[in-house]
């Protein structure tokens, strides 16, 4: 205030705290009435709102007790108060446009915009490439829920054949549009709550460790690790103590980094773990965060029979901190073990010591262990790691503790169990509140025939086929999709749907409509387009699909005979839109089939098996009783339709897969069935075999992920699509002269027909004239954007 009573002149800093007005009071006291006041806010997004009143807690300064309630502003309104004719200027790289946050309402207008592309243009910033993506999505609390849920990352990721043994290590080999790579990002994290309560300097020393010891057993190098933190306390005040937990945490996090050689590049703002009257635990979490190679990869699983077990220990100085210097040397031979195929898995102890590791490590493969140690098997001991080696090891710290055993039996210091029960207890404790089954009473048998037809095709070579894969918003396959049919051999075609404007649709219908004239081959991806809302999923692309010019191009696909696939997201799409099961175009009613939430009411995402039982599609040639893992991730997936619409479809041999048991029986078991769908069905084609919709990621499945289920193959349905057409062709007749048809518009018809005629006409008296008898092959070549007479 004082500096401001002078006329002109002067540059004042301020903290946004400071405008707080004296005694809580509603209004801030005027500073100055200056005209020539510039107020410049710095991160202008963030806290300049509050022009509404609200009613806060009174609270007591001494006592802390709420004596009352008080009327409230925001600081947009205190500045304006203290400083009401100043010019206001906002600097942000990220303004907020919503209802109650609104960025340009309190400053006014941009003056001044330097975005990305001018960046670029300067040269200040690389290229940035990005795909369209759907930016706004409003979603209820079940939506909400489900993403929180979601575990969107099975695609890339290692899983065990029963799925139990949880994953140490999130793996995932790099997305790539073209080629192939070996090289995959490692991910781990370390925390342990009660340590870190009662001692943040190791807690925080401990979760770092524990980060790393999960990135070595998992198959990486520690080198290569960086960390990111992530830190909460409770609110600090003015009160020593407190201050001292997260300088603790900080002090440990710091000399085990500075002991390991290793950085920490960056995280999360620390955010406060305070609410009213609760207060988390100090908090204080690491995430390691590297790369290797797909074939340097292990498992937490135990893989073999028969193998070796060692615990790699490590020791602790006076003061209970690890000696990091043996660590990095038990650590490197562990890891050139595993480059040499010697370490089959490996698993690290964390928060539940040896025997969680003993135990956990068997559920994966169902592989039992006979172990005998005088170790402590309860005890925490963050940085050692639990081997499963092919041969025996004879070095300093690498105790033998037992072997692998074919029989499905624990038996540790001969205390024996099944593995079946130590899985039950370790799922029972938190069963009530995240069941991981649905309940499902139906038990009657849902086994379907095998339609075994072989597809008829016209085998005229074609060398190139063409596969239009459109992106729309929120669909998140297309890379995947786009390899599949790469790798069977096909040129792929990527069109992005853009939604911005009203314009822009309509722009992307016409461009749609063109491309679709021009393909063999259409594919709809899974994602969640439009964050499947409104209330379902895949309306969106469905209601695409049914714009006059789009269901006409999709006509004249059909008349082509050319393919159509729908996968999860693009299953749904064809569901809602009729072209599965009637292949066209057609409003639904509430006996065809249709696609609800799993009967668990989240997003399901795991390994499941299924079983092809229909071969009359060119999709599913030579494909006969095949069972195939195939990776699920829906929330949306369980097929209902009724009782004689699934005769119907059996009838007429329209089922094509179903969700079978490891000998190929299908089931409403949950853990074969994961959705509850009507017979167990996770896809279906239409009645011609050309429109193939399935629920399985197919185009997923590749021969160097999932390396540790057995017998994971590729599903031929993309190879079988491509070869389909090449061999299909263009549809030919025998005439007695060669004539090209490229439109036939209703006004011009008669004319060009009687045109026609007439030169047959004068071509077979010619040859009646010279007495020839001449073959000539006749090839109707249609105009794409035109239906042929």
């Amino acid at each position: 205030k004082k500096l401001l009573k002078v006329a002109s002149g002067g540059i004042v800093f301020t903290t946004i705290q400071k405008f707080l007005p004296e005694d809580r009071k509603p209004e801030h006291e005027l500073l100055s009435e200056r005209r020539n006041i510039i107020v410049i806010a710095d991160e202008a997004h963030r806290t300049q709102y509050g022009f509404e009143a609200s009613l806060k807690d009174l609270v007591d300064k001494e006592t802390k007790e709420v004596i009352g309630k008080r009327i409230a502003y925001g600081l947009a309104k205190y500045l304006r108060d203290a400083l009401p004719n100043a010019t206001y200027i906002g600097f942000t790289g990220t303004p907020i446009e919503s209802n109650d946050v609104n960025t340009p309402q309190v400053f006014g207008q941009y003056v001044d915009i330097y975005d990305i592309a001018k960046s670029v243009e300067d040269g200040a910033t690389v290229k940035i490439y990005y795909e369209s993506r759907l930016a706004k999505v409003n979603l209820d609390e079940e939506g909400r829920r489900l993403i929180e849920e979601f575990d969107q990352e099975l695609e890339q990721e290692e899983l065990t054949e029963t799925q139990k043994t949880k994953a140490q290590a999130s793996i995932q080999r790099l997305p790539i549009q073209k080629g192939n790579t070996q090289t995959v990002s490692i991910m781990t994290f370390g925390f342990d709550p009660y340590l870190m309560e009662k001692n943040p300097y190791l807690g925080a020393s401990y979760a770092i460790i524990d980060s790393i010891a999960k990135t070595v057993a998992s198959g990486g190098n520690y080198q290569e690790i960086r960390f990111t933190f992530q830190e909460y306390f409770e609110r600090l005040g003015k009160n020593a103590s407190l201050w001292g937990k997260p300088f603790k945490a900080l002090l440990g996090a710091y000399t085990t980094l500075k002991a390991w050689g290793l950085a920490a590049i960056g995280g999360k703002d620390s955010m406060s773990g305070s609410f009213e009257s609760y207060h988390v635990p100090p908090t204080f979490i690491s995430f390691a965060v590297s790369k290797g190679k797909i074939d340097d990869m292990i498992s937490n699983a135990l893989v073999k029979e028969n193998s070796y077990l060692y615990l790699v220990k490590g020791e602790y100085d006076e003061h209970y901190r690890p000696k990091i210097e043996l660590l990095k040397k038990l650590y490197e031979s562990i890891y050139q073990k595993i480059k040499h195929k010697i370490i089959l898995s490996a698993y690290a102890l964390s928060f539940g010591g040896l025997i969680e590791a003993l135990i956990k490590s068997t559920f994966g493969n169902r592989i039992g262990i006979s172990v005998s140690t005088d170790l402590d098997v309860f005890k925490k001991d963050y940085g050692s790691i639990l081997i499963e080696s092919q041969i025996p090891i004879q070095e300093d710290h690498m105790i033998y503790l037992g072997r692998t055993t074919e029989e499905e039996i624990i038996d540790i210091n001969k205390v024996t169990l099944t593995i079946d029960q130590a899985m039950t207890w370790n799922e029972a404790r938190y069963q009530e509140i995240y069941p991981l089954y649905h309940h499902d009473e139906r038990t009657h048998d849902i086994r379907i025939p095998l339609f075994n037809e072989i597809h008829e095709e016209n085998a005229i070579h074609k060398r190139e086929v063409h596969v239009l894969l459109p992106i729309f918003p929120g669909t998140n396959c297309e890379y995947d999709s786009e390899r599949a049919f790469n790798r069977a051999g096909a040129n792929v075609t990527s069109f992005v749907f853009n939604n911005l404007t009203q314009e822009d649709i309509q722009t992307s219908i016409h461009l749609l409509a063109h491309h679709l004239d021009q393909t063999d081959i259409l594919m709809i991806s899974g994602g969640f387009s439009s964050g499947d809302e409104p209330d379902g999923s895949g309306k969106f692309i469905a209601n695409v699909l049914r714009h006059p010019l789009i269901a006409q191009a999709i006509r004249r696909l059909r008349l082509r005979e050319g393919l159509i696939l729908g996968i999860c997201n693009g299953f749904q799409a064809l569901i809602k839109s009729g072209l599965l099961p009637y292949g066209e175009i057609a409003e639904i009613n509430e006996d065809d089939p249709n696609l609800h939430k799993n009967l668990l009411l989240r997003h399901v995402s795991k390994m499941v098996k299924t079983k092809v039982i229909s071969t009359k599609s060119p999709w599913l040639k030579d494909m006969a009783d095949e069972i195939h893992h195939m990776p699920i991730s829906h929330g949306e997936g369980r097929l209902v339709m009724s009782d004689d619409t699934i005769e119907t479809l059996i009838r007429h041999g329209q089922i094509a897969f179903q969700y079978v048991d490891d000998q190929g029986i299908p089931s409403y078991d949950p853990k074969i069935n994961p959705n509850g769908s009507s017979y167990a069905i996770e896809g279906i084609i239409s009645k011609d075999g050309l429109i193939l919709g399935k629920m399985g990621h197919s185009e997923r499945l590749d021969q160097e992920l999932y390396k540790n289920i057995p017998y994971v193959k590729e599903q031929s349905i993309f190879r079988n699509a491509v070869t389909y057409i090449k061999q299909r062709g263009q549809k030919s007749w025998n005439y007695s002269t060669k004539v090209k048809l490229k439109r036939c518009i209703k006004q011009k018809m008669i004319k060009r027909l009687w045109f026609i005629t007439k030169m047959m006409l004068q071509h077979s008296m010619e040859l009646k004239k010279h007495k020839s008898s001449i073959k000539v092959n006749l090839t109707m070549q249609f105009h794409p954007s035109y239906s042929p007479i």
